[in-house]
């Protein structure tokens, strides 16, 4: 007989194999398990107020789970017995099986079992690591207290570089009667001087004020203000002469770097100032890392009486508040006075020009022949020869508040910040530009650069928590609002949009009524009353804000617009008679200021006034027509500051007309630009609950709207009473 050769047995294929050791089924099942983790995370992380981050590693770590999984379910087996290594198998054709190498018959647990086992014990790894992680990152050293959720609430760190304070220098002056205005211009003509040093943070002249006469050590203000030099030096004046002693402070160790004493006559003054901060940057030159542009050089004489008309124009200048009609005049005053006694003081004619342009930015004279005069002073300054990024700074605002040309202005203030990075106003309007371009990260880096140079100044900290909230960071915008009110209770600004953004984040109107009928309401402007009436309508209770805005006084308000108010307020409690008595009152002392004023109000604000009028007249059509007009006139996407207001006035009237087609789509067109909690007397909560929207609100379109872009805080809004 012939004998066959035997054949080796077939090896059994990659797939069969990986079917074998489960491992499509345990991963199958892993991703599945991780998706339900993820979900519920997303779902909890927020009603617990975890942070966005704990999420986000989280979801990586359930990622890289998953080859752990996969390489355990190949290695592994769970049996009755705890875990094996799997047996390897040469499986023939008939799947008969090689003997387990231990000698035991295998007694694989069930697959489901087998499965669940390695989830949990592959899961396990990734989730103790993400523990570990997220406790390391949220709590510090061994302290069982979270870290402040808000970075910016900490003094800022003092910088590996260069940087320097410059106190206030102190008036050592005998009699006159210039009440500190020359070394208040002394001390901040050396800061603009320093600000044109390359690589060196310089804290801002709004920063430093608090420490005028201060008795804190340079150690305890270089922490505070988060840098390595403090100067400090006084100035004594004569009617002919002027010195000026400074002394360079290590801040850590307060030991004195440099020393100096400047004389000068008077008319000199320009060049003192430059000597001293060339002085200050050689000193500081051994840290720098690179070269340094040193300050340039300010050339020619001043007139005495012409540099203290200028001095006191600027002091006035700084602290100008908007509204403040008479503050403005009296500046413009001193700084044609100052130009009147020295033609070629090119400092006075460059801030003339900048305050004619404010002038007409805030509304006070709009007129094409203001926008003239600041072109003129402008013109002048330059003639006669000013800094290069003093004059880049002054073009950039005339650009900004003049001409409305942001990408001019955009290049100009980028401009200022390259000449004298140490100018935190450069910076501080960049962003202004920038945010209302809609650039909202940019802007809110450029706020973040000033506010380094700048950590006192609350108008700004107040600009960068709008952006904040605009850019949907609500929760860190309200931290911000905090912290401000921390440092100044009074700040009238800071409290309104704080107010706003409790509404929106808490949801609870009924309590925030009680905290805004208890505040002060001597310094409350218009934004004030209207948030109050917002507030009071959401609580169910607008007899409550009916009582506030009657007792106001007329002189913070014009008659028209509080009887407006008032019948808006009536018609909200139910008493429609009262509501027509008092919008034909309203309707009339409009009609009359207008008449006797035909300057009080600028055309946009007429037609938003009629559109109001017709809106409450329920003359939708005419009230419709009249807000699509102003919408268009400025359009969110060029001016997103001024145009957010417009459009959110433009949904009101939709959803008061009932047009929620319409409102869907206009509400997506807002959603898609800004915030909509960060919008004054308006937000998510507003659109849910108020009463005017009840059957807007029943319509399919305009409820898939909403749902797409609620919100996750709303997900804590308590229960209304």
């Amino acid at each position: 007989m012939s004998s066959k050769k035997p054949q080796p047995k077939p090896r059994r294929g990659l797939v069969a194999e990986l079917q074998r050791r489960r491992v499509f089924r345990v991963t199958g099942a892993y991703v599945l398990v991780a998706w339900i983790v993820m979900q519920a995370g997303e779902i909890v992380f927020p009603a617990f107020e975890l942070p966005n981050r704990a999420l986000r590693l989280l979801i990586l770590f359930l990622v890289a789970g998953l080859p752990v999984v996969v390489v355990l379910a190949w290695l592994l087996d769970v049996t009755p017995r705890g875990i094996r290594i799997t047996a390897r198998f040469h499986l023939s054709e008939s799947e008969d099986a090689m003997p387990d190498p231990t000698g035991e018959s295998p007694e694989p647990t069930g697959a489901l079992g087998r499965s669940l086992e390695m989830i949990l014990l592959g899961m396990g790894i990734p989730l103790f690591a993400f523990a570990a992680l997220f406790i390391a990152l949220t709590w510090r050293g061994g302290d069982t207290h979270p870290a402040p959720p808000t970075p910016a609430l900490a003094p800022p760190p003092v910088p590996a570089g260069p940087s320097l304070a410059v106190l206030p220098l102190e008036d050592l002056s005998t009699g006159g009667d210039d009440a500190g205005f020359f070394a208040h211009g002394m001390h901040e003509d050396i800061l603009t001087h320093l600000a044109r040093v390359q690589h060196l943070k310089l804290i801002s002249r709004t920063s430093v004020l608090g420490y005028e006469g201060t008795t804190k050590s340079a150690r305890q203000i270089g922490r505070e203000l988060g840098v390595g030099h403090v100067l400090e030096g006084s100035v004594r004046r004569t009617p002919t002469h002027v010195r000026v002693t400074a002394q360079l402070i290590h801040s850590e160790s307060d030991e004195h770097v440099w020393a100096d004493q400047f004389d000068a006559e008077l008319e000199d003054v320009f060049a003192v100032q430059t000597h001293i901060a060339r002085a200050i940057a050689r000193a500081l030159e051994a840290e720098l890392v690179t070269p340094t542009a040193s300050p340039s050089e300010t050339s020619g004489s001043v007139v005495p009486a012409a540099y203290d008309a200028y001095l006191k124009a600027r002091d006035l200048h700084r602290s100008l508040d908007a509204g403040d009609r008479v503050a403005l005049q009296k500046t413009q005053r001193l700084y044609e006075e100052a130009r009147h006694l020295d033609e070629r003081l090119a400092a006075a004619w460059l801030q003339l020009g900048i305050l004619h342009a404010e002038i007409r930015w805030f509304g006070f004279d709009p007129s094409a022949e203001r926008a003239a005069l600041a072109r003129h002073c402008l013109d002048r300054a330059r003639e006669l020869g000013v800094e290069d990024d003093r004059l880049a700074l002054a073009e950039g605002i005339f650009a900004y508040y003049v001409d409305s040309d942001f990408g001019k202005a955009l290049l100009r203030f980028d401009d200022a910040a390259r000449r004298a990075p140490g100018n935190s106003e450069a910076h501080f309007y960049r962003a202004m530009i920038l945010r209302r371009s809609g650039a909202l990260d940019a802007a809110l880096d450029a706020q973040r650069v000033a506010l380094e140079l700048d950590p006192l100044n609350l108008a700004q900290q107040d600009e960068y928590a709008l952006t904040l909230a605009l850019a949907d960071h609500l929760h860190e915008a309200r931290e911000e609002l905090i912290e401000i009110l921390h440092k100044d209770p009074d700040r009238r600004r800071a409290r309104l949009h704080k107010w706003q953004l409790d509404l929106e984040l808490e949801g609870s109107p009924k309590a925030l009524l009680s905290e805004i009928l208890a505040a002060d309401r001597s310094s409350w402007r218009d934004p004030d009353y209207a948030l109050l009436e917002t507030v009071a309508i959401l609580a169910n209770d607008p007899q409550a804000a009916y009582d506030a805005v009657l007792a106001r006084p007329l002189p913070h308000t014009d008659p028209g617009h509080r009887s407006y108010q008032l019948a808006r307020l009536a018609g909200m409690a139910g008493r429609a008679g009262e509501r027509a008595r008092l919008l034909t009152v309203a309707r009339s002392q409009f009609e009359g200021l207008l008449t006797s004023a035909p300057d009080a109000f600028p055309e946009p604000e007429r037609r938003r006034i009629r559109a109001l009028f017709a809106l409450q007249e329920h003359d939708y059509e005419t009230a419709l027509d009249l807000q699509r007009q102003l919408a268009e006139a400025v359009p969110i996407e060029r001016d997103l500051v001024v145009g957010a207001a417009p459009l959110w006035d433009l949904l009101h009237a939709e959803l008061v007309a009932d047009r929620p087609v319409d409102a869907a789509r206009t509400l997506e067109r807002l959603d898609s630009r800004v915030a909509l909690g960060s919008i004054p007397f308006g937000g998510y909560y507003v659109l849910t609950h108020w009463p005017e929207y009840t059957h807007a609100r029943q319509s399919p379109t305009f409820t898939a709207a909403l749902e797409r872009l609620r919100p996750d805080y709303s997900l804590g809004w308590k229960v209304r009473d």
